[in-house]
């Protein structure tokens, strides 16, 4: 568990343990989701450079939702337990 101070403006730093464990670096961006027993979790989320050519690929079959849903979930869950 880590103890994370809130400033004046409303701002937080994410420890160094956790930006290490979801892999973050300057400038990446990060949401707060709700969970359904209302806890509260940092979920990454990927730069679009790093998507650029998935949408519109002969190559790739377009995402189901299940599938989309399934790894934002994987996403969410990485680097827990550590």
């Amino acid at each position: 568990m880590y103890e994370i101070k809130v400033t004046s403006k409303g701002q937080v730093t994410i420890p160094k343990a956790v930006r290490d464990q979801l892999n973050l670096k300057r400038g990446d961006r990060v949401v707060l989701e709700k969970a359904e027993d209302g806890a509260w979790k940092i979920v990454r989320l990927d730069s679009p450079s790093k998507l650029f050519g998935m949408v519109n690929s002969p190559a790739r079959r377009p995402a189901t939702l299940a599938e989309m849903q399934r790894s934002i979930e994987k996403g969410a869950h990485t680097g827990e337990g550590s």
